[in-house]
């Protein structure tokens, strides 16, 4: 338990809100919400003053090449797999609702997840 107290209070370090999250035996999950910008200049994540996430990604919102485009950075930036990231609201909106699961196991720790949140807020 402890472990997923240190997962959680990296997020709350950076200003990240969970909205959800639920421990397993060899998993955490999270849900976060944030803000999508599609057709940006340059992509980035970043974290507001207020708490609030923002993602730019240089994909139009066309056929959902910007949600796979976002999906794609996230799970490059957190190590986790594309498969363990689900748009779970706001498929068609800016504003997203995301569920990450992250996978514990003796090549993925609590401590490279830890490293990885860090490098990205």
């Amino acid at each position: 338990m402890n472990e997923y107290c240190d997962l959680a209070k990296t997020f709350h370090r950076f200003g990240v809100a969970l909205n959800k999250y639920e421990k397993s035996v060899d998993s955490i999950y999270f849900e976060i919400s944030f803000e999508i910008r599609p057709g940006a200049k340059i992509e980035k994540i970043q974290v507001t003053d207020g708490g609030s996430i923002k993602i730019h990604t240089m994909e139009k919102p066309v056929e959902g090449a910007a949600n796979k485009s976002v999906i794609k950075k996230l799970s490059k930036s957190l190590g986790i797999p594309k498969s363990n990231i689900e748009i779970i609201s706001g498929v068609n909106s800016r504003s997203k609702n995301v569920a990450l699961v992250f996978q514990i196991s003796k090549n993925k720790t609590i401590e490279n997840y830890i490293e990885k949140i860090s490098k990205i807020f």
